[in-house]
């Protein structure tokens, strides 16, 4: 199921998780791009998987085309958004205009993968030592707002600035706690 989070205010609420070391991500908050117009569709989308197959349609705000929204393993990390039936991977809109199915990899959108873990975990372990929360968390899964803090709090960082940052040119916009990870991580020079 995909459903349009309609109050901004309440996009905190939605959860997304991950492994410490990078290895799983579940995500229930996402951004939409439109591969017929490609351009980001407004607002963000509550995501539920419904395990193998089409989890539902989103309107293009931009040119009105409905995006057919797939996954393809049951897993969270990732969606398939194209402008047509959902088992086509390719279709022609007219003399030489090709669209495709656009793939959306949460895991290198919001960069919390294994990269980027071991390159935390590098810093948590020089400032740190052997002994950090990382460690000590030890293959356990953190809300993304619970890893920042303690992030945040082991490295005595107070406040973190409050850019955007784009990941991937098709996306001008990301969820704020996204976002606040995404500086975390420009802070410490992991992006």
């Amino acid at each position: 199921m995909i459903t349009l989070i309609e109050d901004p205010k309440k996009e905190l609420e939605y959860d997304i998780t991950c492994m410490t070391d990078g290895s799983e991500l579940n995500v229930t908050i996402i951004p939409a791009y439109c591969a017929s117009c490609r351009r980001q569709i407004e607002g963000f989308f509550y995501f539920q998987n419904a395990r193998i197959g089409q989890v539902g349609t989103i309107p293009c705000n931009h040119c009105g085309m409905e995006i057919h929204c797939t996954v393809h393993d049951g897993s969270q990390d990732s969606i398939y958004m194209i402008p047509e039936i959902y088992s086509e991977q390719w279709s022609y809109v007219g003399e030489n205009q090709l669209r495709s199915h656009v793939e959306i990899d949460f895991q290198d959108l919001y960069q919390i993968n294994t990269k980027t873990m071991k390159k935390l975990e590098k810093i948590l372990l020089s400032e740190q030592g052997e002994q950090h929360f990382l460690v000590e968390l030890d293959q356990s899964k953190l809300e993304l707002n619970d890893l920042i803090d303690q992030v945040m709090s082991s490295l005595k960082l107070n406040e973190l600035p409050n850019e955007k940052i784009m990941t991937d040119d098709r996306f001008n916009m990301l969820p704020e706690k996204v976002n606040k990870w995404l500086n975390l991580l420009k802070v410490l020079h992991i992006i």
